[in-house]
């Protein structure tokens, strides 16, 4: 983040600088040193490398319809060889290091050869006016920074904040700030008594011999690479198509031919349905009695890899797939291999598949809140304060009343996050969870050619 901060602070100082010497020393600074280019390389030289930089940098920019010179007009050359004199300069700048990915100019200059053409206006600017209170040359002050410190944005920071005004009139602040969000970033931390320098740790180099096997990815078939996806959430589209067709339309055999004759129409390939397992009760439930009484369950909240009831249940969907395959579109899912929801089949049937101890891993934990178990021989418990948000516990009981055994397993998590509340962890430590994970992966994938596997 400093990097980046003082990059910025460069950049804009850089802008400031060519802004300031046009408005006090010489307006027309840029348009002659594009003009004495143009004398030594030709005009149409000078407009390919502002063309190609104006591509390959302004995405915002329109496309170029003209030729040479004259496809851009006078004012926007001046502007584009402003940002092409900062990007060279960026370029030139020793200290930027790993930043430098950012802003590089090699395609460009591989395209171009800018650079040969921008360092000749060295000879330029000697014989135009000097700016700053040394009158030093324009194109040397443009190097200024990374002369003064090639290895410390640090430094190139304090030097341009020991400029007179104006042109760090209103910087100064900013680069104070990035001068110690720097320094900050690039202090030594020394944990322990003391403050001391640590010791050399143990050294280990971890193997994983024992997990090789062979790769045994099947070969892409024929249509894959050129397959065109289209993505529908399920309950959101048989209501649009309820409304378009002026009747109730709620299970997938219910889709209407003329809606798959359209898609097909259109170039759509494979048809993504997202949302169409059982989902967990315990889900609606939860978000309900947090206060959103319209919530529906997740659609990552899974009760079983079965299509929903509601949808028509597993008989539409062969209806369906039938109906799609008979205009070439395939179907195509989602699984989400990381976890189940809360009251899911697998944590009523199988709990031993879920990441669980038998002692709750807080004690400020409770679990005096509604069972939203959907089986009378399984209670399941959502932590109390999860109601009230002012906790976020990362496990949930689960009471087994035919022999009293209590275990606490783990909400699903990816770890970039608090844990979702109506979802239980796979343990993929555990061989039994690998093999039926992978059963429910084959099971489904002889339904769905196509299936997108939920990131967590």
């Amino acid at each position: 983040a400093g990097g980046l901060l003082a990059l910025r602070l460069v950049a804009g100082f850089l802008h400031r600088l060519i802004d300031e010497y046009r408005r006090e020393r010489d307006a027309e600074a840029l348009e002659d040193a594009l003009d004495w280019l143009r004398q030594r390389h030709g005009a149409e030289t000078v407009s390919n490398i502002l063309l190609a930089f104006r591509r390959r940098y302004l995405t915002s920019a329109e496309p170029d319809r003209g030729g040479g010179r004259g496809s851009l007009p006078p004012e926007e050359e001046a502007l584009l060889l402003e940002d092409l004199l900062v990007l060279w300069a960026l370029n030139e700048n020793p200290a930027v290091g790993a930043w430098q990915p950012l802003f590089d100019d090699r395609n460009l200059e591989e395209e171009t050869g800018y650079r040969e053409l921008l360092g000749e206006l060295s000879d330029f600017f000697e014989e135009r006016p000097g700016f700053g209170p040394d009158d030093a040359s324009f194109f040397e002050l443009l190097q200024a920074p990374a002369r003064a410190a090639p290895d410390s944005l640090v430094q190139q920071l304090g030097f341009l904040l020991r400029l007179e005004e104006p042109l760090v009139e209103d910087l100064r602040e900013d680069l104070l700030l990035g001068m110690d969000v720097l320094r900050e970033e690039q202090r030594p931390i020394f944990p322990g008594p003391g403050g001391g320098p640590p010791g050399p740790g143990p050294s280990q180099v971890l193997a994983y011999d024992e997990a090789e096997e062979p790769e045994l990815f099947s070969p892409d078939r024929d249509w894959m690479p050129e397959a065109v996806l289209l993505a529908k959430n399920v309950y959101v589209w048989l209501d649009q198509l309820s409304r378009s067709y002026g009747r109730p339309i709620r299970h997938l055999d219910e889709i209407p031919e003329r809606e798959l004759d359209r898609i097909a129409g259109d170039g759509i390939t494979a048809l993504w349905l997202i949302g169409i397992w059982r989902r967990s009760h315990a889900s609606e439930r939860i978000k309900r009695l947090c206060g959103n009484p319209e919530a529906a369950a997740s659609a990552y909240s899974i009760f079983d890899y079965h299509i929903d009831p509601d949808l028509g249940g597993d008989e539409a969907l062969e209806t369906l797939r039938r109906r799609a395959w008979q205009r070439r579109v395939r179907l195509a899912c989602d699984m989400v291999p990381n976890h189940m929801g809360i009251d899911s089949r697998w944590v009523l049937e199988r709990p031993e598949l879920f990441l669980s101890v038998p002692r709750c891993p807080y004690p400020n934990y409770t679990f005096d809140g509604p069972d939203l178990s959907p089986d009378p021989q399984v209670g399941i418990f959502l932590e109390d304060h999860y109601y009230d948000r002012t906790d976020a516990a990362v496990v949930f009981k689960r009471l087994d009343r035919r022999s009293g055994e209590v275990s606490y397993l783990y909400h699903g998590n990816d770890g970039t996050g608090m844990p979702w509340n109506d979802t239980a962890q796979l343990d993929y430590l555990n061989p039994a969870t690998r093999e039926a994970v992978l059963e429910a992966i084959l099971e489904v994938a002889r339904h769905f050619p196509v299936i997108r596997f939920d990131a967590a």
